[in-house]
């Protein structure tokens, strides 16, 4: 691990000094690792059992500061503020200590003191998977295949905790000396409800290029599991190739130039990825389990085709297009394929074509009937580029917006 700074921001001291203790000198800082918009990290030693240690502590920067003793965090401004990222710092400590499992980094204590709260985690002696990349380039299919069980296990046993990760990227991914691997930093994780979808009074955060279209904009009702494996999917990609994953976006307008895999990489592996990362979050694996069952078993190119999810039991599903005015084109309008509905494909006699009956419902409004169905929400492309002319000011910039699901 590196020093990003000394600790000092425009002359006042952020961080804890060298050689500060905590717990009554149970821990004492031996290193500042890093920082964050939430809080200060370090290496410290534990005296008690002699080992070094990670200490987390609630910083909130803009709003704390520190006191003359350069130790105790005082509060600027924002009480409210402080108060709710505090007790949300808690959380997370508190959901990592439930997930005891050898490729989770383990918490080991949770405490109050200098006016904040801080926690306690292991010490990974080691490097982050985005790290490795940038110092070797891009890894083997077969080394990503090594790593990916050790991946699959720490995810179930979060699921399994009815918490969602929700920040998945190779740089929370630490690897050792020996090749194990811990997932790390919890900060932007969620709890979930039985359904399986995120509970939450605050908003998801959310890494560009790892999250999923329904974490980006903030659809709590539609993120659970998947939205995990979405940014699994977006972290092979990213091993896999050091390049960032591509944008949902590109990914609805055009999958196949979307992705920029080398020749090195197997159809089977491509195949996986793309799947983890379909931007509808129904037709991803909605389960480790689920992964773990259509896993590419070989390196040898193969084709491969991976169902969506609950292909057995779903009805399947068909594009409707938005239909720009008579003598415009498709492609001038902007308008792209993302708006999808559910269908249920009936099977035809020989020679006919298949017939789609849509979901739906029928509404009786002063006697007169209306058959609508359920269309499920997208984003599309909306305003004016650089290139047009006689534009008015407020069509501009182009900017995604996002529908919700309607019926019509």
């Amino acid at each position: 691990m590196t020093i990003e700074n000394d600790g000092m921001m425009e002359g006042k001291q952020e961080m804890l000094s060298i050689g500060a203790t905590l717990q009554g000198g149970k821990y004492r800082v031996e290193r500042y690792l890093a920082s964050g918009g939430f809080g200060n990290t370090y290496l410290a030693q534990d005296t008690s059992f002699d080992e070094q240690v990670v200490i987390k502590e609630f910083y909130l920067k803009g709003v704390t500061g520190r006191d003359g003793d350069s130790v105790t965090v005082t509060l600027e401004v924002n009480r409210p503020l402080f108060d709710s990222q505090l007790k949300k710092f808690t959380k997370e400590a508190k959901r990592l200590r439930k997930l005891e499992h050898i490729n989770i980094v383990r918490v080991h204590d949770l405490f109050q003191e200098n006016g904040t709260s801080y926690y306690v985690m292991d010490f990974i002696d080691g490097e982050s998977m985005a790290s490795r990349v940038k110092r070797n380039g891009a890894m083997s299919e077969a080394e990503v295949r090594a790593f990916l069980p050790q991946l699959l296990d720490a995810l179930e046993t979060v699921h399994a905790q009815e918490i969602l990760h929700l920040d998945l990227k190779p740089g929370n991914i630490m690897v050792d000396g020996s090749g194990r691997l811990r997932l790390i930093d919890f900060g932007a994780s969620k709890q979930t409800t039985s359904d399986g979808t995120a509970t939450t009074t605050t908003g998801l955060a959310y890494t560009p290029g790892f999250a999923p279209p329904e974490q980006m904009h903030g659809q709590m009702d539609r993120v659970g599991s998947w939205t995990d494996l979405y940014s699994l999917g977006a972290t092979l990609y990213y091993l896999l190739t050091a390049q960032t994953p591509p944008d949902p976006n590109d990914i609805y307008d055009s999958p196949d130039e979307a992705f920029r895999f080398s020749e090195a990489v197997s159809p089977a592996m491509r195949g996986f990825v793309k799947w983890l990362m379909q931007p509808g979050y129904r037709k991803r694996p909605q389960s480790v389990a689920e992964v773990r069952r259509f896993l590419p078993t070989s390196v040898v190119p193969e084709p491969v085709s991976f169902p969506a999810a609950d292909e057995a039991t779903r009805p399947a599903p068909f594009a409707t297009r938005m239909m720009p005015p008579v003598g415009v084109s498709p492609q001038s309008a902007g308008m792209q394929h993302f708006y999808h509905q559910e269908a249920t494909v009936i099977k035809p006699r020989t020679g006919v074509q298949p017939m789609f009956v849509s979901r739906g419902r029928t509404f009786n409004v002063n006697g007169v009937s209306f058959h609508m169905v359920q269309i499920e929400g997208g984003m599309f492309d909306m305003g004016a580029t650089r290139e047009q002319m006689n534009t008015e000011h407020d069509e501009k910039p182009v900017h995604n917006v996002m529908l919700s699901d309607y019926m019509i």
